[in-house]
């Protein structure tokens, strides 16, 4: 239970800072932008049971609060606290069904930016959250078009997040988790993230460790920012009714992949109906940022296919694992006029990052080394 302060002075200065007027106000009310600031960076530096409190005194504060407490859900569980996780996506859902029940409040879904969901444990733990229903009924509420009353509630900019990485393992001893199949998922689960992607705002989305993913999977959907690791993709389609948006090219403006997205995976996922008939050079036209990972002259080779045709390429951020591969052709980056990062990452203290950053400023002139940015991981 909350201890309400009932002093003289904390009366005062509710009755200075509340933005609801009332006929016991002794002093005038402060102006709305600068209550607005106040209850914001209140929320941003206190902890969640003082937010709490600052939801209940007013309507406008709780909405307020509101977009501080459920701005960013993060849900996350591995073998130690997944049943804690269960019980989160548990009460999430029957939060967001009860809010649908007030139309005086804006339900916590208004207020939603990001979702991000990572759950990692043994087979018999996940499956029955995957099954239960609760989180395909946050997935059907996400990310949705708001209302004209409710649009002043969106935050700036516009960014709606969703992060995924589910994986499972056997009780095997050591056993390494496994990827989750598309299809294996729950029928009314896999339906609801499809609708996420295609009817909702969603605009950046990033995937771990999924495995047979159709490669029309973001066939309607409004995604600008796409990431891929640990997954494959398979060129099987969705089973969509009449009311899915025609199929269309889809425009990046960034991605970050690893090494197990192909060339092929790239053209299956932007254009879902690649033919010899589009342009080489729009595959990738509104591409601004790529971050990639290479290992081995295969994943070289991807690098230059998408080099060719990302005509509006500014910002490329190149995760080596190992020395530079010769299949690359540093020529094809003289568009980057902006950044060209280079992040070394492994274990062994050799010669090879600081030689692979030699050759590409020594063999290739069109770069801008005053913008180079480099990284070396020891």
């Amino acid at each position: 239970m909350h201890k309400w302060d009932t002093s003289p002075k904390a009366s005062q200065m509710f009755m200075v800072l509340s933005p609801e007027p009332r006929a016991f106000q002794a002093f005038p009310t402060l102006p709305v932008e600068l209550v607005d600031d106040i209850v914001d960076k209140a929320c941003r530096m206190l902890d969640k049971s003082s937010v709490s409190s600052i939801a209940l005194t007013s309507h406008s504060f709780r909405i307020r609060a509101n977009r501080s407490r459920f701005s960013s859900l993060v849900l996350s569980g591995n073998k130690r606290n997944i049943p804690h996780t269960a019980r989160g996506i548990t009460t999430l859902a029957n939060v967001i069904r009860s809010g649908q029940s007030i139309t005086t409040t804006p339900g916590i879904c208004t207020f939603a930016t990001s979702f991000t969901l990572t759950i990692t444990g043994y087979d018999f733990m996940v499956k029955p959250i995957l099954n239960n229903g609760c989180l395909a009924f946050i997935f059907n509420n996400l990310f949705r078009p708001l209302p004209p009353s409710a649009s002043s509630l969106a935050s700036a900019g516009g960014t709606r997040s969703l992060f995924l990485h589910i994986s499972h393992t056997s009780r095997r001893k050591h056993a390494r988790p496994d990827r989750v199949s598309w299809g294996a998922i729950n029928s009314e689960l896999r339906q609801a993230l499809e609708n996420l992607l295609r009817f909702s705002e969603l605009n950046r989305f990033s995937v771990e460790a999924m495995c047979d993913i159709p490669s029309d999977f973001l066939q309607g959907s409004k995604l600008k920012h796409l990431s891929l690791r640990r997954v494959s993709i398979t060129p099987t389609s969705l089973n969509c009714d009449s009311t899915t948006p025609e199929k269309s090219a889809i425009i990046l403006k960034s991605l970050d992949i690893d090494n197990s997205i192909s060339w092929k995976d790239i053209k299956m996922v932007t254009h879902p109906h690649f033919n010899a008939s589009v342009s080489p050079c729009n595959t990738l036209s509104g591409l601004t940022q790529l971050s990639m990972e290479a290992v081995g002259a295969d994943t070289y080779k991807n690098l230059n296919e998408v080099l060719r045709n990302a005509p509006a390429l500014r910002l490329l951020a190149l995760r080596l694992s190992f020395g530079l591969s010769k299949s690359f052709e540093p020529a094809l980056c003289c568009k980057v006029t902006d950044t060209f990062c280079i992040y070394k990452e492994t274990t062994y203290r050799t010669k090879t990052a600081s030689q692979s950053i030699t050759d590409i400023l020594n063999n290739s002139s069109p770069f801008h080394s005053r913008f180079l940015a480099t990284r070396l991981f020891p």
